[in-house]
């Protein structure tokens, strides 16, 4: 029975970013990935991208040292995202992809690793209700905890968390073109529209994720 695997990209200590902003992210990857580890099922597998740190020993957050030595990372200091941050992304994707045998994994999740999953809800459907599908997209609203809401936007899909089907997944990742994301200023999620929607995609949408995201620069936490 072939496994599945998730993919994880983080940027914990981004350039321009004061100490009290560099510790709050720590804290929220921290979170992030405890949650991750407490509800992901046993037959998943974990690479973790962060291309903003040398060493796992930069970070003061000890909790988060021990949780990112346990698992299977990939470290590089090379952050194409100070440009165009859908690009960054893209490029620790290409990474992660290049390391493993995709020919082992059955679904393969794409997810930017500050955001936490409360609960197994979206792995356990993967294998089961959505397993006839190539691909799970979503474009959600979001649901602050202040009570505002934004509604969702047209012509892309959110790519906080998605999941293919490794061949298709092989193919997205073919897909892929840094230096042209970052030249066009095209963002990461238009990308991945494109992609589902000129190659016929058999997905599934699903627009309630029930997971919980951190927006550092706007209006703080939010339900998606």
């Amino acid at each position: 029975m072939l496994k599945n695997i998730i993919f994880c990209f983080s940027s914990i200590h981004p350039q321009g970013f004061s100490k009290t902003q560099i510790i709050d992210r720590e804290n929220n990857y921290n979170l992030s990935i405890e949650w991750l580890l407490k509800i992901i099922p046993k037959n998943w597998d974990i690479v973790y991208n962060e291309n903003t740190l040398e060493s796992i020993n930069d970070l003061a957050n000890t909790s988060l040292k021990d949780k990112l030595s346990n698992v299977n990372i990939i470290l590089h200091k090379n952050n194409e995202g100070q440009t165009n941050k859908g690009a960054g992304e893209h490029d620790m994707c290409r990474r992660c992809f290049n390391s493993i045998d995709y020919t082992q994994y059955n679904w393969i999740v794409y997810f930017t690793a500050r955001h936490i999953i409360p609960n197994s809800w979206y792995f356990d459907n993967l294998e089961k209700d959505f397993q006839s599908f190539d691909a799970v997209m979503s474009n959600p609203k979001f649901f602050y905890l202040n009570y505002m809401q934004t509604d969702f936007t047209k012509n892309l899909y959110n790519d906080m968390i998605f999941s293919m089907k490794s061949l298709t997944f092989k193919k997205f990742v073919d897909s892929i073109n840094v230096d042209k994301l970052k030249h066009l200023h095209k963002s990461s999620e238009n990308h991945l529209y494109d992609f589902i929607n000129e190659n016929n995609i058999n997905k599934k949408e699903i627009n309630y994720l029930g997971i919980l995201r951190n927006d550092h620069q706007s209006h703080g936490w939010h339900l998606i």
